[in-house]
């Protein structure tokens, strides 16, 4: 009598893609043979190759484990998703000083919160140890000497928050506090190049919250890494794709730190005196080189790179006296990198940049790239489609996608009173994405072209004004602080402020 061991691998890898995980995991312990033969049936890799691990010590340790010898199952990964977990307290803090004595609801909230506040111990524990570095950089090890790809194809960084109890995991964008969640994002982003400099891991594609709202990293924290290290330069080097969120640096206004965070649950004391600093003290901080030099020293180390995506996400002006221009530098210093990577594919959100200064990038990008992606830009001496290098007869762009442009509305102060957004009058079946009554229903706010042919086209546009729209009322403890306006006029979630 035959037995499933004795199946053809077809059929073993047609059982396989019928089970879930823990079904599979069960059918391994059957016996040696079936273990291997599972072990390798294609089908399990599905379920396999995709993991994520939490920035804890029982996390990252499982993983370790899963890693160590050859043939466990977490040799298996080939993309990781790295999660810093927030704990914050705030929500849970109020629950417990403003309920009803011996209520359950009183009593679940002090549960919850203890339990946070111990998890909370016990990360701040482990990252002062570098814990978390060592158990990392001990998994890259593991997938480099027992993986299939010996490497990783894909690392992506994210944050998830536990706020509303012990046990839900909120997004970003529902997760309160935006400093914890902006911490937490920096520390994620250190822990993982810390892990690459220890290791030297081989990474195809690194995800830095390019896809995760009202999360980012702030511009200065990659200032704060070392890139000289051979490790860290051999794991750079091996990235064919970076995709980075960055925000503008993290202030704070006020001459003391009380602690707030931007949560809801936020308690201000109405005794604090609540004493702005001097605007040129904010500046000085603002304009200081480690806000601006840190993402270019990282996309120089990837001297490999095909594809680039930088998304800025925008915090609140903090000198409303001032015209925040420190926002116009961050694209000059990426643009001005010697030497470019040979990128195949460029894409651009939320930044504000001057059309010479993108000519002159893509003039130098010209032998490689093909794919342009430039969305939610503010064009600072406004849209002069006829300097876009790509439809010259020379360029060699298969792709081209413009999407959402603004130009800005210059007062005789210098300050910007409005924007004015760009409607494309050339693009077939394409309507505007943005539904106002103030706004034209003509034109579409959107390129999108494919083929040599096509891109080289004219570009015939007209733009219109859009009044500022301010975010809400000013938040009740925060009196001198203005009410910041989003870059987007679709939302503020992927563009801020937070």
């Amino acid at each position: 009598m035959s037995t499933i061991e004795q199946c053809p691998a077809e059929t073993i890898d047609s059982i396989v893609s019928f089970l879930n995980l823990r079904d599979i995991c069960n059918l391994r312990l059957t016996s040696r043979g079936l273990a291997l033969r599972v072990s390798v049936a294609p089908s399990l890799g599905s379920y396999l190759e995709q993991r994520q691990v939490d920035v804890t010590e029982r996390s990252l340790r499982a993983v370790a484990e899963a890693t160590a010898k050859p043939g466990r199952l977490g040799c298996f990964i080939d993309d990781l998703v790295l999660v810093g977990v927030v704990n914050n307290t705030k929500f849970l803090t109020q629950e417990v000083k403003y309920a009803a004595e011996d209520t359950g609801q009183r009593a679940k909230a002090q549960q919850d919160l203890g339990i946070l506040t111990r998890r909370q111990t016990e990360y701040e524990t482990l990252h002062a140890s570098r814990g978390d570095v060592l158990l990392l950089s001990q998994i890259f090890r593991n997938l480099m000497a027992h993986g299939r790809r010996r490497g990783l194809r894909s690392l992506s960084l994210a944050v998830v928050v536990n706020r509303e109890d012990a046990q839900t995991r909120l997004p970003p964008a529902d997760g309160g506090g935006w400093t914890l969640i902006w911490q937490a994002a920096a520390d994620t982003f250190l822990t993982a190049l810390a892990a690459f400099a220890a290791s030297g891991i081989a990474v195809q594609r690194l995800d830095v919250y390019n896809g995760v709202e009202r999360c980012s990293l702030a511009c200065n924290e990659p200032s704060a890494v070392n890139f000289e290290f051979n490790t860290l330069a051999t794991s750079l080097a091996s990235l064919k794709t970076l995709a980075v969120s960055f925000s503008d640096r993290v202030i704070n206004p006020r001459t003391e730190d009380f602690g707030l965070t931007g949560d809801s649950a936020d308690v201000w004391d109405e005794h604090w005196e609540d004493e702005l600093r001097e605007p040129e003290d904010i500046e000085h901080e603002l304009y200081q080189d480690s806000t601006f030099s840190g993402l270019p020293a990282l996309i120089q180390r990837c001297r490999r790179l095909e594809s680039l995506e930088l998304h800025h996400y925008q915090l609140e002006d903090l000198i409303v006296s001032e015209l925040n221009r420190h926002r116009e530098r961050f694209f000059p210093y990426i643009a001005e990198m010697i030497p470019l990577p040979p990128l195949k594919r460029l894409v651009l959100r939320g930044l504000r940049v001057r059309s010479a200064d993108v000519l002159a990038f893509l003039q130098r990008l010209q032998p490689t790239l093909r794919e342009l992606s430039l969305r939610n830009l503010i064009l600072l001496d406004g849209a002069k489609f006829e300097n876009i290098y790509c439809i010259f007869e020379e360029a060699g762009l298969e792709q081209l996608y413009l999407d959402h442009l603004l130009e800005p509305v210059v007062t005789a102060s210098g300050a910007y009173s409005c924007r004015r957004l760009v409607y494309f009058t050339g693009e077939p079946n394409q309507e505007p994405k943005l539904r106002r009554k103030d706004l034209p229903h003509r034109g579409s706010n959107t390129v999108d072209r494919i083929g040599a042919a096509q891109i080289r086209r004219p570009i015939p546009y007209f733009s219109v004004s859009v009044p500022f729209r301010e975010r809400g009322s000013r938040p009740a403890f925060s009196p001198n602080i203005r009410a910041p306006y989003p870059l987007c006029l679709y939302g503020q979630q992927d563009y801020g402020p937070p």
